[in-house]
């Protein structure tokens, strides 16, 4: 399948544009399971986004949370911070490492300044933030001890 689409220029928003000190955020919440029969790209969600505030870089958690945010760290030519204590406790047994792996989630991920953060009424869960490039991804458990993490998601090639 291929799509193709069009947007306005004052709505484009790349995975290149990340910035030190941005927060990321995702539009809602991963799940253990995902239905992949049942997806619904997050187009209201993104539009919402783009409109309301500035959005540095925007990418969809189809590959994997860690892989998908991997490409706007690659990208933007920074690294990231995450903090297992924002990610809201979810329903399943998988172990956090599994879930930030999983893919077809669909939702978005996306970087905002602190700034635009704080406009932010709609979905909007933040994760971790952008820091200057050194390792990809600073996994900080919830007893504090930082690891570093490496994506398994989908590879396309």
């Amino acid at each position: 399948v291929a799509m193709a689409g069009l947007v306005e220029k004052k709505y484009l928003c790349l995975r290149s544009g990340a910035r030190q000190k941005d927060i990321i955020a995702i539009t809602g919440h991963l799940r253990d399971h995902p239905d992949h029969l049942s997806f619904r790209p997050r187009v209201k969600e993104s539009r919402y986004l783009v409109r309301h505030l500035k959005v540095n870089s925007m990418i969809d958690i189809s590959d994997g949370f860690l892989s998908d945010l991997c490409h706007i760290l690659k990208e933007s030519r920074r690294s990231a911070v995450i903090y297992e204590s924002l990610f809201d406790r979810y329903k399943g047994k998988a172990d956090i490492t599994d879930l930030l792996n999983k893919g077809e989630q669909f939702e978005l991920i996306y970087t905002v300044t602190p700034k635009e953060a704080k406009k932010a009424s709609r979905y909007f869960f933040p994760v971790g933030e952008i820091v200057k490039a050194g390792p990809p991804v600073t996994f900080i458990d919830t007893n504090g001890k930082a690891r570093l993490l490496r994506p398994r998601g989908y590879t396309h090639f």
